[in-house]
């Protein structure tokens, strides 16, 4: 029998992608925004969560993507329907038997970099392989949100690990830079560290559904770029993450 798996924000690039890819699930789609599909509900998250609950009983794992993109990493306000919307997925999670699997949206933004000091300013530059690997790839558990939205995605792990302690089963992605033209090609030298294909995506979630995991999980999703900072052993040792894309 096939998984069923709920994937909020559905029409957004990273959700584009999964229901594209993800064939082998059953899966329903959620998300403000509609669209024709089977499978899909049209609702607001931060405000319907009994029907949202009622969508999700019987499923094996939930994705949440969904997200007000008015809160990016160049607005100065956190919204809280986005907080709203994490509080639901979990309540509806917690309360339903059995409980699914929860697969979190965070990003490489709750552990910014600052890209104009050493050793990062020499991203893309010849002598980047020079520098010590200790002084380049960032450890999964450092936390420096670089903007609102990535003091958003911290406090989303933080509240992510206290209802693992109730029960669930969380895993929290800080996805890298993926986009809907799939490319690293976007006029800006920093999106050559952090990018992700469509491809190490879809595997990287697929893996996150799958594995024996402890309750509580959280990892890096970038390909194998040349200048990456993000520490991907973690998903290489725990997931078996074989990224096949880079820079």
């Amino acid at each position: 029998m096939r998984k069923k798996v709920l994937i909020t924000g559905a029409v957004g690039v990273i959700g584009t992608v999964l229901r594209k890819h993800l064939k082998e699930y059953e899966l329903t789609l959620v998300d403000i925004k509609p669209i024709h599909s089977p499978n899909f509900y049209q609702l607001d998250l931060a405000k319907e969560y009994k029907r949202f609950k009622e969508i999700l009983n019987g499923h094996d794992a939930v994705i949440h993507l969904a997200w007000n993109t008015e809160e990016d990493i160049t607005s100065a306000v956190a919204l809280p329907e986005n907080k709203s919307m994490i509080k639901n997925v979990y309540k509806a999670a917690l309360e339903v038997e059995p409980h699914p699997r929860v697969i979190m949206a965070s990003s490489v933004h709750a552990a910014g970099v600052d890209w104009k000091k050493e050793p990062y300013c020499f991203i893309a530059r010849e002598d980047y392989g020079k520098l010590p690997k200790k002084l380049l790839l960032i450890e999964i558990d450092s936390q420096n949100p670089d903007s609102p939205y990535g003091e958003t995605k911290l406090w989303m792990e933080d509240i992510s690990r206290k209802y693992a302690e109730r029960g669930l089963k969380v895993i929290c992605i800080r996805f890298g830079g993926i986009n809907a033209a799939d490319t690293s090609d976007v006029g800006v030298p920093s999106y050559d560290s952090i990018y992700l294909s469509h491809r190490d995506c879809t595997q990287f979630v697929r893996l996150c559904i799958e594995k024996d995991l402890p309750n509580f999980s959280i990892f890096y999703a970038t390909s194998n770029n040349k200048y990456k900072v993000y520490d991907l052993s973690p998903a290489i040792e725990m997931l078996g993450y074989r990224p096949m894309d880079n820079t």
